[in-house]
């Protein structure tokens, strides 16, 4: 089950979306910046740790939900949070990135990179894609 997605530039929330989400957050401003202070240290603490000196990370998972990352080589960073059981979701946060929010953001004239995101083009096609995905609503069996 795909509970929301987020779009960061740098550390700012540009762009949030929710669709499955049984309680909904009493501050999405505060929620935007843990989630951005999360990503921003697990960054950092897997360039400290990993052999190769880089960072990198894909996916964070808990008992509760599963946090997917996909980082551009523009600072983007896309997340989708979903059901724990979910695989990874970052084939889908790659092309979210190169076949909607290319097109439909970066491309969009008047659009100043890093700007909030209030395309409606972007917003229809985000969701037509997400509602496509198998797990959508239904969390995967066991094994997937």
């Amino acid at each position: 089950m795909i509970y929301c997605f987020y779009v960061y530039h740098r550390q700012f929330c540009v762009y949030y979306e929710d669709w499955n989400r049984t309680r909904k957050p009493k501050d999405a401003s505060a929620e935007e910046k843990l989630i951005s202070g999360l990503l921003f240290g697990i960054k950092g603490f897997t360039q400290k740790v990993s052999p190769m000196g880089q960072p990198g990370f894909n996916c964070i998972t808990t008992p509760l939900f599963k946090l997917h990352y996909y980082e551009t080589m523009s600072g983007y960073k896309l997340v989708f949070m979903t059901d724990p059981t979910v695989q990874s979701m970052v084939p889908h946060l790659q092309r979210i990135y190169s076949d909607i929010f290319l097109e439909h953001v970066i491309k969009a004239p008047g659009y100043t990179p890093g700007g909030q995101v209030a395309s409606p083009s972007f917003q229809k096609e985000l969701n037509s894609f997400v509602r496509s995905v198998p797990w959508f609503v239904t969390p995967p069996a066991c094994g997937n």
